[in-house]
This record gives structure tokens, C-alpha cells and sequence, in this order.
């Protein structure tokens, strides 16, 4: 259904999905208000930036997962 004021159901979603990732994922530094009251450009910049410092932490505890694994198989293997 199309109304000529207020958003469309998909800008809707689209726009609370926003809103909860960088309340939730913002580690506190986000209230709802201040985010539903955000320009686009500013809280599509904050979502990336959350994203990518994400991503970056997964790879570092994968990495430091690999290097444990292989230092007590390595100290494994020379006990026996």
C-alpha cells in the first residue's frame, strides 16, 4: 500500500534495522532518538565503520586462534 505521507514499509524496516544495529552494536554510545534524527550519510558512516572494526577484531581472534592451536600442537609433539 502507498501512502504520499510518511515511509514506505521497506524504507521503515530498513530504517529501524539502522537503528537498532548501532544501538546495539554501538557500545553504548547511541541513543535511539539521536539515531532516528541522524542524516543518512552520517549513520551509513557509523554502520561501516562499526562493521569493519568488527570484521578486524574476527580476523584478529582467528589468527590468535591458529597460533594457539599450532603452539600446544607444537609443545605436543615435542613432549612425546
Amino acid at each position: 500500500m502507498l501512502t504520499f505521507f510518511g515511509l514506505t514499509p521497506q524504507y521503515r524496516k530498513l530504517l529501524f534495522d539502522q537503528i537498532h544495529f548501532l544501538v546495539f552494536h554501538g557500545g553504548g554510545g547511541f541513543q535511539h532518538s539521536e539515531v532516528y534524527n541522524m542524516p543518512i550519510w552520517l549513520r551509513r558512516f557509523h554502520i561501516q565503520s562499526i562493521s569493519e572494526y568488527n570484521k578486524d577484531q574476527n580476523e584478529k581472534v582467528e589468527k590468535a586462534k591458529k597460533l594457539k592451536f599450532f603452539l600446544i600442537n607444537r609443545i605436543r609433539t615435542n613432549q612425546l
